[in-house]
C-alpha cells in the first residue's frame, strides 16, 4: 500500500468522524427547547453541525480520488458504528438489544464487503 492510499483512508476515516459530531450537533439542538421555528433551525449547533457535513463531504471527495470505490462506502458505513458510541458518551443514550443487533450487523456487513 502506497503512501497516498494510506492517506486517503486516514482523511476519509477523519470525515467520518467529522460527519458524527455533526450528527451529535444536530441530536443536541433537537432535544433542546427553542423560542420559535426560526431558533429551532437556525442555532449554533445547528450551524455547525452542517457546517460539518460540508467539511466531511470534502473529507469524503478527496479520499474517493484514491480509495476504490468498492471500499469508500465500507469506510463511511463505520460512521454509524461511531455515532452510536458517541451517543451513549456524550448524549447518555442507552443502547438497546435491537440497536446492539443493528450494531452487529452493520460489522459483519462492513467486514463481509472488505472481504
Amino acid at each position: 500500500m502506497n503512501r497516498a492510499y494510506f492517506y486517503s483512508f486516514i482523511i476519509m476515516g477523519i470525515g467520518t468522524i467529522i460527519a458524527v459530531i455533526g450528527q451529535l450537533l444536530l441530536k443536541k439542538s433537537a432535544t433542546l427547547s427553542h423560542e420559535n421555528t426560526f431558533r429551532f433551525y437556525f442555532n449554533k449547533y445547528v450551524i455547525c453541525g452542517y457546517a460539518l457535513f460540508l467539511l466531511s463531504t470534502l473529507f469524503s471527495i478527496y479520499g474517493f480520488k484514491t480509495v476504490p470505490l468498492s471500499l469508500g462506502p465500507a469506510i463511511e458505513g463505520f460512521a454509524q458504528i461511531v455515532t452510536a458510541i458517541f451517543s451513549v458518551l456524550f448524549l447518555k443514550e442507552k443502547i438497546t438489544s435491537k440497536k446492539f443487533l443493528g450494531i452487529l450487523l452493520i460489522i459483519v456487513g462492513l467486514l463481509l464487503v472488505c472481504i
